[in-house]
């Protein structure tokens, strides 16, 4: 003899461990993916440390190498959020129907919503090695080798 909250309990209990789970994946995802971002366009400004340097010895404000910079990485992220979305969550969107709840598996809205968290975290991403980029002193930069 159970009760019905225990029955309820019991039944749910396997959608909850496989929300939670996506979930956790998810979020690692997500993280994985800001720290991929912020390396490949670091490590695209100390090769590029020469250029930068130039172009502040020559007159260049800060503010327009961190938007150069920042606008590089996230054209690159927003390219790859959109083929990501066309191609993978399309893709993918039949095997995931066997454990979506209340959401459509083509859902226009949750798509849209994942496009916006990841470009916030693909800008913060960018953000740092274009700070770096726009403190970037000529003098150091042009004497080094």
């Amino acid at each position: 003899m159970r009760t019905v909250a225990d029955y309820v309990y019991n039944n749910a209990a396997q959608p909850r461990l496989n929300a939670a789970l996506i979930g956790m994946f998810a979020v690692m995802a997500l993280v994985i993916a800001a720290v991929g971002v912020y390396g490949a366009l670091s490590h695209a400004v100390s090769q590029r440390t020469r250029e930068i340097g130039l172009r502040m010895a020559l007159g260049a404000r800060p503010g327009s190498i961190l938007f150069r910079v920042a606008g590089q990485g996230m054209i690159v992220s927003l390219a790859g959020i959109g083929i990501g979305i066309i191609g993978g969550a399309c893709a993918c969107s039949r095997v995931l129907k066997s454990i979506l709840f209340d959401v459509q598996p083509r859902d226009i809205t949750t798509f849209g919503v994942v496009a916006v968290v990841l470009s916030v975290v693909a800008l913060a991403a960018c953000l740092g090695p274009a700070g770096r980029a726009a403190r970037v002193d000529p003098i150091v930069a042009l004497r080094d080798e």
